[in-house]
């Protein structure tokens, strides 16, 4: 982790990201071929992030840590978010916990996405038209 060499040969380097910056990546298997990942850097700068992938909105919460959580969110928009809830643009106050987003006040729930976190350079190798968020 120490350097961005590689000790695996991969088809071709891609110089947008360095190859061991960290990216989180979203896929829906069962609908879609297409896979979006999000440099792990811009997620941290950008603690709200929403996106759309195969017609299916979703949002990306990133606590001060780092750590990620995506959530299928429908048309509701997040303007506030700390690492334990998050207020829409409605000022509905939703508690973030690991499977699902809730409401407070009528329990409507938003379902967590599987992501999970790669290499840059492992995932542009398994994945290379994957979309990639920066």
């Amino acid at each position: 982790f120490s350097t961005d060499r590689l000790m695996f040969n991969v088809p071709k380097i891609d110089p947008v990201l360095k190859n061991k910056d960290e990216v989180l990546v979203i896929r829906l298997k069962k609908e879609s071929k297409k896979t979006i990942a999000i440099a792990s850097k811009y997620l941290k700068e950008h603690t709200l992030y929403s996106g759309t992938l195969n017609g299916n909105k979703y949002t990306v919460f990133t606590d001060g840590s780092g750590a990620h959580r995506a959530f299928l969110t429908d048309n509701t928009i997040f303007q506030k978010y700390d690492s334990s809830k998050t207020v829409d643009s409605n000022g509905n106050i939703w508690l973030i916990n690991e499977n699902e987003l809730i409401q407070e006040n009528n329990k409507q729930t938003f379902p967590r996405l599987h992501t999970y976190n790669a290499f840059w350079f492992g995932l542009k190798a398994a994945f290379p038209n994957v979309e990639l968020i920066y």
